[in-house]
This record gives C-alpha cells, sequence and structure tokens, in this order.
C-alpha cells in the first residue's frame, strides 16, 4: 500500500490527476503496491490507513523535483521504500506531488518554480503538521530531490516548526550554494526546523551544471557542495564515485546523472541508516570538502 498527498488537479473524467494546481489538497491510497490505481479519501481517513503500516513510529515524505510526472514520482517512490526498508527503516514512506509541466524547458522550469509560493505551503500544513499531530507524535523526515528542495524551503518559509524535523535529507538539491554558508538563509531556516541535513551531491550531475550555468548563475548544493565549514546540523556525502562505478557503465546520460541514486544500492542503504539516526557504512572519509563520500 503505497499514500501521497497532492497539489495537482483531480480530473474526474479520466479518474487522474494532471499537472495544474488544484484549489486544495487530495489525499490518496493506492492499496496494491505496484498498481497505480487508488482512490481519493478525507485527511483524517488517510492518516489512519498510514497509521496502520507504520512499523516505527516515524514517517518519510519524498518531495520530488522539476519535470517528473506522476508516474515516475510513484516509480521513485517505491525505490525510496523499497530500498530504507532494507535498510531497516520501518515508518511509512509516503510522497507530496505537486503541480509542474514536466516539459523539462527553461521557462517551464522557471514558472513552476515562481509558482511555488501557491502551492507549497501543503507540504507543512497539509502533510508534515497534520502527521506530526497524530496520536504518539511520529517523528517526520523529508527527503526532497532536485527541485523539491526549493519546494520544501518555500513551503516551510513563515511558519513555525513545532516540533523539528527529525531528518532532512536533500538529494541532487537545486539551491543556490550562498544560501547555505554561516548565518544565510538555508542555515537559518535548516537550523529553525531540522534536527540534522544530509545533503547528497555529485559533481557529474549535468542537469545542475545547466542550473547553475544557464538560469541562476550560483553553484547548486546537488551539484558542488554545501559550503565549508558547514554548520553542526550539516553533512555532505559526495556520490559521484558511485556514479562514475562500473555499475553505471553504458547508461550514463544527462539527464541521468540526476537521477540514478533512486536507483542506487549503496545510496538507499545510506538514506536508511541515516532515518534510523545511525552511522552509515556506506561512507568513506574524505579531505574537507567533503564531509564523507558515499564509497563506489
Amino acid at each position: 500500500m503505497n499514500f501521497f498527498f497532492t497539489r495537482r488537479r483531480y480530473v474526474a473524467a479520466t479518474d487522474t490527476f494532471s499537472r495544474d494546481l488544484a484549489p486544495d489538497t487530495s489525499y490518496v491510497v493506492l492499496p496494491k503496491d505496484n498498481v497505480n490505481a487508488g482512490f481519493r479519501t478525507t485527511r483524517d481517513d488517510w492518516l489512519t490507513n498510514m497509521r496502520t503500516k507504520m512499523g516505527s513510529n516515524e514517517v518519510l515524505i519524498y518531495v520530488h523535483g522539476f519535470n517528473t510526472s506522476q508516474a515516475t514520482m510513484l516509480r521513485n517512490l517505491r525505490k525510496v521504500k523499497a530500498g530504507v526498508r532494507q535498510a531497516g527503516f520501518g515508518g511509512a514512506v509516503i510522497a507530496f506531488s505537486w503541480p509542474n509541466r514536466e516539459s523539462g524547458s527553461p521557462s517551464g522550469y522557471l514558472s513552476d518554480r515562481n509558482a511555488a509560493p501557491g502551492f507549497a505551503p501543503s507540504l507543512y500544513l497539509d502533510g508534515i503538521r497534520p502527521i506530526q499531530g497524530m496520536a504518539g507524535d511520529p517523528k517526520v523526515h523529508v527527503l526532497c530531490h532536485s527541485l523539491g528542495s526549493y519546494v520544501f524551503l518555500i513551503g516551510l518559509s513563515g511558519q513555525n516548526v513545532s516540533p523539528k524535523i527529525d531528518q532532512l535529507a536533500f538529494v541532487a538539491a537545486d539551491l543556490d550554494q550562498p544560501w547555505f554558508h554561516p548565518g544565510g538563509q538555508g542555515t537559518r531556516a535548516v537550523e529553525a526546523w531540522c534536527r540534522q541535513l544530509t545533503n547528497y551531491y555529485s559533481l557529474k550531475d549535468r542537469i545542475l551544471d545547466l542550473s547553475e550555468n544557464y538560469i541562476h548563475g550560483d553553484p547548486r548544493i546537488g551539484g558542488d557542495g554545501l559550503p565549508h565549514p558547514t554548520a553542526v546540523n550539516q553533512k555532505d556525502v559526495a556520490c559521484a564515485d558511485r556514479y562514475l562505478s562500473p555499475d553505471y557503465e553504458g547508461k550514463r546520460t544527462p539527464s541521468y546523472s540526476h537521477s540514478f541514486y533512486f536507483d542506487d544500492a549503496p545510496w538507499l542503504r545510506d538514506l536508511g541508516l541515516t532515518l534510523r539516526g545511525l552511522t552509515p557504512d556506506t561512507r568513506g572519509p574524505a579531505p574537507n570538502p567533503p564531509d564523507h563520500v558515499l564509497v563506489p
């Protein structure tokens, strides 16, 4: 069984969600693990259903990036869920799906990024906060891929986030590196909202090269890592060696360099152990920067 909540508009005629913005949040249950058919329900029933699938008192919310179809989001959700389960994480693994143009064009990217304030608060108000308010006060962890990290920052901006999110993981995060200098807005936000941030990045991420060189002008923390020294509750993990390993011979493309993580067993294990608050056995030491390297 899988769960997600979304600000995509529901289209009754086709029983699907479009790429357009809905006026409110839908809560969806997929009863069969490998089938993308399910049903919408109320928030209370959705939370009750999810509670039955929580082997431990915690929830991981996956926030996808730009140019991500609903089907791709669900495929990645299942990969994350299976990977962290193998690493011993027993909590529920769910997703927040936001409306995006799925075009991959710079204009679509900028349009979606600019639209984020209209839907991003739902991540906290309609997901994180209600889950934290469930009986037993579950821990909430958040995993953000690519532009999903920007949705996270916008969604929690101005909110009184209490209790804190336990583990925040950014992977291939499309965020300005200067935001995470000491005292920067990203650093202040993470310190206020989260117990710990783990930033997974790769110098071989060609999509973030485009974002840096042709759109933003600043290094992306998903491509170049966090600025050093990092704050006490921030960890940097370099993943380029994994992408260059023999496992990905013949598979390397610009788009795959940005998303290979979801197929990578060592990264999924590292994420699962991090969620459990353990020291991952998937990392090796490295000069500073980075703090650690995901071993090939």
